[in-house]
Formats: C-alpha cells, structure tokens, sequence
C-alpha cells in the first residue's frame, strides 16, 4: 500500500470530520444545509471505514499466506532430513 493511499483515507476521514463540525454548526441557522452537510459527512464515514476494512482485511490474507508458505517450506525441508 502506497502512501498516497494512505494520505487519501486520511483525507477523507479529515473531510468527512469538516463536514460534520461545519454541518452541526450551521444546523442553527440554516437547518436543512445544516442536516444535508451532516449526511453527507456520516456517509463519508462510513466509506472511510468500509476501506479500512478492506485494507486490513487484505494485510491479514497476505500474512496467512505468507505464514502458510513458511511453513509449507519447513514441511517441505522436514520431509528429506
């Protein structure tokens, strides 16, 4: 994973947070631009976290597979001692 992957998530979790401060903030004044900043800054949440998921999910399948290739080779080293 490269760093401008990871500096997107970041953005986007900073926009989702700008969104929300600014959406609670104008509720007061203006409700329903206050409420649409609002959904829209939960939903950017939750993407952000569906791609968290993603990503960790992916980093625990490659270290099984690569813990299970080790360990296939020592069977493997095992078998003609």
């Amino acid at each position: 994973m490269g760093k401008l992957e990871i500096g997107g998530k970041g953005a986007l979790l900073a926009l989702a947070v700008s969104l929300i401060t600014a959406g609670s903030k104008l509720v007061e004044t203006d409700l329903y631009a206050g409420v649409a900043l609002l959904v829209v800054g939960i939903a950017l949440i939750i993407i952000w976290a569906f791609l968290i998921d993603k990503q960790a999910r992916e980093a625990g399948e490659k270290a099984t597979e690569k813990a299970f290739g080790k360990f296939k080779a020592e069977l493997e080293r095992k078998k003609y001692e």
